[in-house]
C-alpha cells in the first residue's frame, strides 16, 4: 500500500542513520502496525456529532512518525524500545 511505503521509507531513512541494525529491520512491522491501528479507528470509531473526536487521519500519522524520527540511536538501542516509542506516540 502506498501509505505503509511512504511511511516506511521515511521511517528507514531515519533508522539507517546510527541505529542498531536490528531497530532498523523492526521499521517495516512498526509502518505496519501504525497502518492497520489507522484503518482499525477509522473502521470503528465513526465520527458523529457527538463524538467528533474520533476522527484520526494521515495527518495524525504523520504527528506519529514526526515523533519517532526525533528518537536518538544512542536512548533506542533495541526493537522493543522502538515499540514502546512507537505505542507511546500513537498514545496522543
Amino acid at each position: 500500500e502506498n501509505l505503509e511505503y511512504v511511511f516506511h521509507s521515511v521511517l528507514q531513512g531515519h533508522l539507517a542513520d546510527g541505529f542498531h541494525p536490528e531497530v532498523a529491520k523492526a521499521a517495516p512491522k512498526i509502518v505496519k502496525a501504525a497502518v492497520d491501528l489507522q484503518k482499525a479507528i477509522v473502521d470503528n470509531f465513526m465520527p458523529t456529532a457527538v463524538k467528533f473526536h474520533y476522527i484520526f487521519n494521515l495527518r495524525d500519522m504523520g504527528y506519529i512518525f514526526e515523533g519517532m524520527l526525533r528518537s536518538n540511536p544512542k536512548f533506542f538501542t533495541t526493537p522493543l524500545t522502538m515499540v514502546r516509542l512507537w505505542m507511546r506516540e500513537s498514545d496522543h
